[in-house]
């Protein structure tokens, strides 16, 4: 039995993440599905990121946040364009947090 093929990605600012692959690229940039394990600590990384951000005085009103919320759905606020977009689990029970947004890179 062969293991499902996964990939590395990650973020600027953020720990990487194995995520199973998905051939999908946006601007040349990776359209990865996390599992909400991860979703978690993605919210929990760019908050971190966000008040250190704010301790060296620089503006984070623009920053994007990740909210996992207790019905399982994930809330993403974004700073620029000050909308707030609600996720459920896509149909493979994976939750592509900012899917042809965001500069996931492949590591």
């Amino acid at each position: 039995m062969t293991s499902p093929r996964t990939m590395r990605v990650a973020l600027d600012g953020t720990r990487d993440y194995d995520v199973p692959y998905n051939p999908v690229r946006w601007n040349g940039f990776a359209v990865p599905g996390f599992t909400l394990d991860q979703a978690r600590q993605i919210a929990a990384d760019l908050a971190a990121e966000h008040l250190t951000l704010a301790a060296a005085g620089h503006p984070t009103d623009e920053q994007d946040t990740v909210t996992v919320n207790d019905d399982d759905t994930i809330s993403i606020h974004s700073g620029t364009y000050h909308e707030t977009t609600i996720l459920e689990p896509s149909p493979d029970g994976l939750y592509y947090l900012g899917a042809y947004e965001w500069a996931w890179q492949i590591i």
